[in-house]
């Protein structure tokens, strides 16, 4: 971004101004101010704006960042909770344990053991 000399530029027009006019004195120099203020109102805009730029492109860059670890965040909490559910799921001692019990009843095999 090129940066304008405010100050040069306005004594420049300032000489301009006096050169190609016949205007007093004291109304080149209000109108060198003037000028000056121009000068320096607009640098000042050019730099707004280049804040507001720069600004945005940090927003894009946080909001693409936010979904990656949105995403990295959901991936790896659904990872973690299948590993946690399904060794229970495939698990079948639950089974042997019940088998057990229904044995160790009157309606299973082992009523005979539970007679003695």
């Amino acid at each position: 971004m090129k940066h304008i000399n405010v100050n040069f530029r306005g004594r420049h027009l300032l000489k301009e101004l006096r050169r190609c006019t016949k205007l007093p004195d004291n109304l080149c120099t209000q109108l060198g101010g003037t000028i000056e203020s121009a000068f320096f109102i607009a640098e000042k805009l050019k730099q707004k704006l280049h804040h507001q730029q720069e600004s945005e492109e940090w927003r894009f860059i946080a909001n693409v960042l936010d979904r990656v670890f949105f995403i990295l965040f959901l991936t790896v909490s659904v990872l973690g909770a299948l590993i946690l559910i399904l060794p229970a799921w495939f698990d079948k001692s639950y089974l042997l344990y019940k088998q057990r019990e229904f044995e160790t009843t009157e309606h299973g095999i082992g009523f005979e053991t539970n007679l003695r």
